[in-house]
């Protein structure tokens, strides 16, 4: 069992850590010379106590919104800020925005829970968090 920080407002149950895009921002699970940009590189995630979460610092470890929990604190929270700002691009994207200027806590779990496989399928493990 892991215990989740205090200061969460989302989890991310995958990251894109070791998910690679081209020059068109096409992604792949596996890097080649088509593939070769990664998203997100292990040293800009922050380890925390805890091997199985870590902190995202950067705005480029959000590529996909497929898994995440919602902390329900932050719920209302995340609906304000968004409300106050123009919904113009993905919300992946545009909550890798909150993540970047630091308006929303987010981490990811490490290895991740649920993880897209090259052809977008999804693959489950099992974990649980509690919060403490």
């Amino acid at each position: 069992m892991t215990t989740a920080p205090k200061n969460w407002d989302i989890i991310y149950l995958g990251c894109s850590e070791n998910i690679y895009a081209d020059s068109a921002g096409k992604v792949s699970t596996v890097s080649s010379d088509r593939f070769n940009f990664n998203l997100c590189p292990s040293n800009i995630l922050e380890a925390l106590e805890s091997p199985q979460i870590k902190k995202i610092t950067s705005d480029r470890c959000i590529a996909g919104t497929w898994a995440f929990i919602l902390n329900s604190r932050s719920a209302q929270k995340l609906l304000t800020i968004l409300r106050s700002q123009k919904i113009d691009r993905p919300i992946d994207n545009q909550l890798s925005g909150l993540v970047g200027s630091k308006q929303i806590n987010a981490y990811c779990a490490s290895p991740p829970i649920v993880t897209p496989n090259q052809q977008l399928d999804l693959r489950f493990v099992n974990l649980s968090f509690n919060s403490s």
